[in-house]
């Protein structure tokens, strides 16, 4: 996929996404193999301010046998038990089955398919989670992709 380099075309992205993104009122944080380096390469694309991010660890790129990917469990040690919503290309069903049975909290997994990025429809389904959750507290964590690379994403949180 075109892009998979820092800085370079970042499918269905531009300087509007980070914006609009900001206006639902998640917290934003990377969760991307790029970690801090998000900051430099993906975040001005986007129009985000340097955001903090997941440190994955040793479960970076680790394949589970299970099948689960590899960043659920960080993710749902990072939300602590608080809602979070996590847009991703690479999420399935037992992440879902995963994250229903060890997270305390409300959890939106919202597929985006890595060949168009973030649409309308995505940012209506993220703002419309975060809607269901405010007699609650708004979501405290959030993963928005970024689409530099397959995998990668961003966790919003707050």
């Amino acid at each position: 996929m075109e892009g998979s380099r820092p800085g370079g075309d970042l499918c269905g992205s531009g300087p509007e996404h980070g914006p609009s993104l900001l206006r639902i009122g998640y917290e934003l944080c990377w969760a991307t193999t790029w970690m801090d380096d998000a900051n430099r390469w993906i975040a001005p694309v986007l129009g985000l301010p340097e955001l903090p991010f997941v440190d994955f660890g040793d479960a970076l790129l680790r394949e589970r046998p299970d099948g689960i990917h590899w960043k659920t469990g960080p993710l749902v040690d990072y939300a602590n038990g608080h809602p979070f919503a996590w847009v991703d290309d690479e999420q399935s069903d037992l992440d879902q089955a995963y994250v229903t049975a060890h997270h305390h909290g409300s959890g939106l997994l919202h597929h985006v398919d890595p060949r168009v990025g973030l649409r309308e429809n995505d940012f209506h389904a993220l703002a419309d989670f975060a809607r269901s959750l405010e007699p609650f507290g708004r979501p405290r964590h959030g993963h928005v992709p970024n689409w530099a690379e397959s995998a990668s994403d961003l966790r919003a949180s707050r």
